[in-house]
């Protein structure tokens, strides 16, 4: 199942970008590599900045190159002096650490930064790094570690929709569908009221297909057609949805309907580039038995 369990990043700096502004700016704008030649002709003067730090590690990040980003997030531990930037450090180098794969320095890391959010009394700091220390123990298995991170993350915000679909993902994955649905639901609610209609899409698409595993057609066929109508806007989550309607029509043993939703998600996920969904449903095709779930 595709899941979409976001890590909470703390977007923090000083109290004043100092002469770092345009390197922020150049970030806002997403121009990462004109934020990360701002940063490094401000780091000649001062290694350690920690703005000028930040900024280039946050622009390395968006990029997709944690590994760079740590680079500069550990010079800017020997220049962060207040306990709110030093939140967003480990915060970050957490982050770093977790899409690299260390799942053990990134697990100090949070638990570092959540220390400090709860000493400070930030709220939101405290539900991203609950949220992810318990991506941590969901990555690896741990589902029932993971909830317990996540409803504790809950208690700080009972009606943050990520928090909720990440909890009905570990149900998912525990085989507890009902809870999971239930969750779902909530989660899908929460999305609406922010106007978040993708990722609302995405939780009925989640939720068709927890009602396909337990052979209840009906419903399964109500939640996919339903989240397909919400995606639209993005081709990642069209590609998934059409990919799930091939699972749908796999499990009703019509082969021919299967297919030609499987080709439909194919040439969307091909144009956009996503490899991993393009082999997911490329297996789905060439296969001869019901697509698993």
């Amino acid at each position: 199942m595709k899941k979409f369990i976001l890590l909470g990043i703390v977007l923090a700096f000083g109290i004043s970008y100092g002469g770092a502004e345009d390197c922020i700016n150049a970030f806002k704008s997403k121009d990462y590599q004109k934020a990360i030649k701002i940063a490094n002709s401000g780091l000649k003067w001062d290694k350690y900045d920690f703005n000028y730090n930040m900024c280039g590690a946050m622009s390395y990040l968006s990029l997709g190159e944690p590994k760079n980003a740590l680079d500069y997030l550990l010079d800017a531990v020997k220049s962060a002096n207040t306990r709110y930037q030093k939140e967003a450090l480990y915060n970050y180098i957490g982050v770093s650490y977790d899409m690299i794969g260390d799942k053990s320095k990134a697990l100090d890391y949070y638990i570092k930064a959540y220390k400090i959010a709860k000493d400070i009394g930030d709220t939101k700091g405290k539900i991203d790094n609950l949220s992810n220390i318990a991506h941590i123990f969901y990555s690896e298995g741990y589902y029932d570690q993971a909830l317990t991170y996540y409803k504790k993350a809950l208690k700080e915000n009972q009606h943050d929709p990520t928090i909720l679909n990440n909890i009905a993902l570990c149900y998912a994955n525990m085989n507890d569908y009902k809870k999971a649905l239930s969750y779902y639901a909530k989660a899908s609610y929460a999305f609406d009221q922010q106007g978040n209609y993708v990722h609302e899409g995405a939780t009925y698409l989640n939720m068709g297909v927890l009602y396909l595993k337990a052979l209840d057609f009906s419903d399964a066929k109500i939640y996919l057609e339903k989240g397909l109508s919400l995606v639209k806007s993005s081709k990642y989550w069209l590609a998934v949805g059409y990919q799930y309607m091939g699972w749908y029509y796999d499990n009703k043993n019509d082969k021919i309907k299967a297919n030609s939703y499987y080709e439909k998600a194919l040439n969307i996920a091909s144009s956009i580039g996503a490899k991993g969904l393009v082999d997911s449903i490329q297996n789905n095709i060439n296969q001869e038995e019901v697509a698993s779930q």
